[in-house]
Parts: structure tokens; C-alpha cells; sequence
């Protein structure tokens, strides 16, 4: 068993392009751990403990690609050199793999996505270096192919993740920028086509932000479930599900600054 646990977390944020909604800040984010690979097309456990003890030190990295522009200020490395360059990672797999994603999905095209961000954590849910992140901001950002008449920002669909750990420790979830109202269907459900599509799109999502050793990496990052705070065990996504009801998220809403239409009543 480590002693010291790592894990990551990767968050993606957005506002609007609407004034009216142009206060509020979204977020939604998902887990990975870090394994060396100890042979070509090594794949770790379905579930297990989250390694731990790598050496992370303070290095600054800066790109620019064509649709963001990536600053990092750590990286992990081993033995034998650099075990984890996060600018490399978003550039060549995550944000290629996020632009695709959100493209693909009914997101209302008011959603306008700012930036990205990854964190090396360990317990008990802190940055191995404090304030380290390595954070790609879009200067071309995707588009999600809803209209322009978004649902209500508190009402979400949700992507639930699945791992082979029982209970609640082995499920994950996170929530989507607002959709469309053409994503409604009758009985006020995601419609089967937008549900069915946000599922084939976010499971190659997560096959795409991946390094595997398969493609030549020595090491792997694979997204994962772990708990939220001072995690010790791990369980690989191995399944998303969308449901046909919409969730709904009380702090987006508490973000917006409401206008009110006032009556008096009056009596006799």
C-alpha cells in the first residue's frame, strides 16, 4: 500500500456569450490516476490502490497552438527521466479530445468555453506543489451544436461514470454546460437521440484523453473514480450512462443575479 496516494483532477470551465448570464462560471471535472507501465500494452487493474510516491517538482511550460494556448508549472518524473509533461498531455491528447467532445454534444452554442485545468493532488486532496496547475486557456474555442435557446443553467445533463468498485466509492458523475431546448422531448426528458449520442461521445472522450501503453507511452493516465478527498483506491471508468432525466445543480443558479417583475396587490 503507498503511503502517499497521487491522483489527478481536470476541470472544465465556461460562461456565457449572453449578458444576461454573462456572471456565471461552470464547471465540470473528472479524475485519473498516473501508473508507470511496466511493458508495451500494459493496462492497470480494473480497480485497485492509487500508486503514489512519484517525485513532482516545479517546472514552467509554455505552448501555443492554433485554438489554446497551454502554461503548466510541474511535471512528474522517475528514474529515468520525465514520467509526465501535463503541457504535452493537453496539447497532443485532452484538448484535441475535448474540442471533439464538446463539438459533439447539444450544448447550447451561448456556452462559450474558457479554459482548462489539471491538478496533481495528494492526500488529502491538496497539490503536491501548492498552486501548481497546468491550465490551457482557448483562443478558438468548440462550439456545441444546440441552439441558441438554452435550458435553465441549473438544469443539466449528467454523465454518470461506472467502475468496478461497489457501492457509491465506485460511481462518478459529472454535469454538462446547459443544453438546447430542442434536447427536451415529450414528458420533459432528454430526448433518446441526444441521450444516446452524448453517451457514444462521451465514452470516446475519455478513450481519447487517455495515454495508453499501447500507443508507446511509458506510463498510463487513464480517467478513474476515486473519492473526493484523501483517496486510497481507484476503479477505471469502464462505463458512462445518461439518463433520460435532466439533473439539476442549485449553485449554478445561486451564481446568476436574477431581474425580478414586480405586481402589487391590491384589495377592495
Amino acid at each position: 500500500m503507498t503511503t502517499t496516494p497521487m491522483w489527478g483532477r481536470t476541470q472544465v470551465e465556461w460562461t456565457y456569450t449572453d449578458d444576461n448570464l454573462a456572471s456565471e462560471i461552470g464547471v465540470f471535472s473528472f479524475q485519473w490516476g498516473l501508473w508507470d507501465a511496466p511493458t508495451l500494452g500494459w493496462v492497470p487493474d480494473p480497480s485497485g490502490l492509487l500508486p503514489g510516491d512519484y517525485t513532482v517538482v516545479q517546472e514552467d511550460a509554455s505552448t501555443t497552438s492554433s485554438d489554446w494556448t497551454t502554461l503548466s508549472t510541474w511535471k512528474v518524473t522517475d528514474t529515468l527521466g520525465d514520467l509526465l509533461d501535463p503541457a504535452s498531455w493537453h496539447d497532443v491528447h485532452l484538448m484535441p479530445a475535448l474540442q471533439t467532445y464538446l463539438a459533439a454534444i447539444r450544448v447550447s452554442s451561448v456556452v462559450k468555453f474558457t479554459k482548462v485545468s489539471s491538478y496533481f493532488l495528494q492526500a488529502p486532496g491538496k497539490g503536491v506543489i501548492p498552486g501548481s496547475s497546468c491550465v490551457s486557456t482557448w483562443t478558438t474555442p468548440p462550439v456545441g451544436e444546440g441552439g441558441t435557446y438554452l435550458l435553465p443553467p441549473q438544469v443539466s445533463v449528467g454523465v454518470s461514470t461506472q467502475s468496478p468498485q461497489l457501492g457509491r466509492k465506485g460511481r462518478g458523475r459529472w454535469y454538462l454546460p446547459p443544453f438546447d431546448t430542442m434536447s427536451v422531448d415529450e414528458g420533459a426528458v432528454v430526448s433518446e437521440t441526444v441521450r444516446a449520442a452524448t453517451a457514444t461521445a462521451s465514452a470516446a472522450f475519455l478513450h481519447d484523453a487517455a495515454l495508453l501503453s499501447s500507443t508507446g507511452y511509458a506510463h498510463v493516465l487513464i480517467p478513474v473514480v476515486t473519492g473526493h478527498e484523501n483517496p486510497t483506491k481507484y476503479g477505471l471508468i469502464e462505463e458512462v450512462r445518461v439518463s433520460c432525466f435532466f439533473d439539476t445543480q442549485r449553485r449554478r443558479r445561486d451564481r446568476l443575479e436574477p431581474t425580478y417583475d414586480a405586481e402589487p396587490v391590491t384589495y377592495g
